[in-house]
């Protein structure tokens, strides 16, 4: 909070994937941090270098928390329901071949 304070910038973004504070929060399930950030003025439908949102990076790491802090706050979610369906999609068939694979 201090550095925000003193104006370091929230929405910089890494130099090698393009991913904000709110990206990495996201993606490590981190709701209490997460809300933290948005209610400091937090971009949160910035796409890093993949053109993933910090949406996609809940979805992708299962935080339903971080999920709903967003949804909640007004991120975009036409893009993230296809990432969640597409990642239920890949979990269902990894688990069929798993099963076609042991001779069931």
């Amino acid at each position: 909070m201090q550095l925000v304070r003193a104006g370091a910038t929230l929405n910089v973004s890494t130099t090698r994937y393009a991913q904000t504070p709110v990206h990495i929060t996201a993606f490590g399930g981190h709701p209490q941090c997460l809300v933290w950030l948005i209610q400091a003025g937090a971009n949160i439908n910035k796409p890093d270098c993949e053109g993933e949102t910090p949406i996609h990076k809940a979805a992708r790491s299962g935080s339903l928390e971080c999920i709903s802090a967003l949804v909640a706050n007004g991120a975009h979610t036409e893009m993230a329901s296809l990432l969640v369906l597409w990642h239920c999609k890949w979990k269902i068939e990894s688990k069929l071949a798993g099963l076609s694979g042991a001779g069931v």
